[in-house]
């Protein structure tokens, strides 16, 4: 009887340990190619001018013919178009071309079967000609057309245990994560799954027991590089990645004594605010990676240390990186990285920033105007009723 029951533990185990690592084709996740970035030894400056690191730039002044984005919450590039998700204001998709013409919106808001009530996050299905908006107030993906912008269908694979709050479409695979607000006695409560025809082919990060009551979320969880999904949760310093049928320990981001201790991170008390922030701001720490993305040749993360921002681009290649508070450039209009598609970075300069930079030109000395000219010519022709200047560039090779 005691062999008997101690086979069935056995079986219990083995088939859970598949189910966290192992469903479909995917192959369990692999941490032996993970590359340590130590960020103490990356080279430091408070404001990084990139006059010289430019490999290509576009800058792209939106129309604003009945096409005011409100606020750039998801940015697209898909060969010469541009997809904006506006999830605040006008809670609809914007398409424009790469010379900022205005093309077409997806906007649907309402309570029917057709449409959506909220956005939390979109995708574009190229091959099928369609946009995908994850609506978290239901729980379901509705699709759209792109030659007559009008519904399609519904998704209804996500269940209903937990709310999705990201998702990312790559080679008709859908990679969601879930918020942290799920079942406390579900053990199998995820960060990463993914799926395809409906059907759950993997999922993997168990969320740790003591985040199951933590409502944080990030902006940012997702970058899609050509056959690349890069992914990145909540207070945690690794980068993971699908290719190829495999998920990996892709890179690990070394903060050394900046790094929050596992003992207050996983603490039985973990509340956002109450614990891990004001332990991060009273001990000089930092709760993780904030933001990541990622092109061919380069990785940009961002990360707080105490109430300090800085970000990082990292070439894999050379093993080269920068680590600096701010961008500095004479040439260029540029801000903080918010956006990785089609091989490019893609930052959002403000429309306020940009008036007052042109007030402030046109009242300067001759010496900062001609330093500052070509950065005028880009944008003297904005006004009040213009949308923010979006900036698509790439970065050469750090030798």
């Amino acid at each position: 009887m005691k062999k008997i029951f101690l086979i069935l533990i056995l079986i219990l185990l083995i088939n859970s340990c598949k189910k966290v690592n192992n469903l479909g084709s995917f192959k369990q996740r692999n941490s032996t190619n993970l590359e340590t970035i130590e960020i103490n030894n990356l080279q430091y400056s408070k404001y990084h001018n990139f006059d010289n690191d430019i490999k290509e730039i576009i800058h792209v002044k939106l129309e604003n013919n009945k096409s005011f984005v409100g606020s750039f919450d998801k940015i697209i590039k898909k060969g010469d178009s541009i997809f904006i998700a506006d999830y605040k204001f006008s809670k609809a998709i914007f398409c424009f071309n790469i010379k900022g013409k205005f093309l077409f919106k997806i906007s649907h808001l309402g309570e029917s079967s057709q449409e959506y009530m909220a956005i939390s996050d979109f995708f574009v299905d190229i091959k099928n000609n369609s946009i995908g908006v994850l609506d978290p107030s239901k729980n379901n993906i509705k699709m759209y057309s792109m030659q007559n912008y009008l519904y399609i269908k519904t998704l209804d694979f996500l269940g209903n245990k937990t709310i999705a709050t990201r998702i990312a479409y790559n080679n008709e695979n859908f990679f969601v994560t879930r918020n942290n607000e799920c079942d406390f006695t579900d053990f199998n409560c995820y960060n990463f799954s993914v799926f395809k025809d409906g059907h759950l082919l993997y999922e993997d990060l168990p969320v740790h027991q003591s985040l199951k009551n933590n409502s944080y979320i990030k902006q940012r969880y997702f970058s899609v590089n050509q056959d690349v999904v890069y992914f990145n949760p909540i207070y945690n310093d690794t980068i993971y990645s699908y290719e190829n049928g495999n998920f990996n320990s892709k890179y690990f981001i070394d903060f050394g004594k900046h790094k929050l201790p596992n003992n207050i991170k996983y603490s039985k008390e973990n509340d956002l605010d109450n614990i891990i922030f004001k332990h991060c701001m009273k001990k000089d720490l930092t709760w993780g990676i904030e933001f990541f993305a990622h092109t061919d040749n380069m990785l940009y993360t961002m990360f707080n240390i105490a109430n300090k921002s800085y970000s990082v681009f990292y070439n894999p290649k050379t093993k080269k990186g920068v680590k600096f508070f701010g961008f500095q450039s004479t040439k260029y209009h540029l801000s903080s990285v918010q956006y990785a598609s089609d091989n490019y970075f893609i930052c959002v300069t403000s429309l306020e920033t940009l008036l007052d930079f042109k007030n402030f030109y046109l009242k300067a000395d001759d010496d900062f105007k001609i330093k500052n000219k070509r950065l005028y010519e880009e944008i003297k022709d904005l006004n009040q009723n213009d949308n923010d200047l979006l900036t698509l560039f790439k970065l050469k090779d750090f030798e």
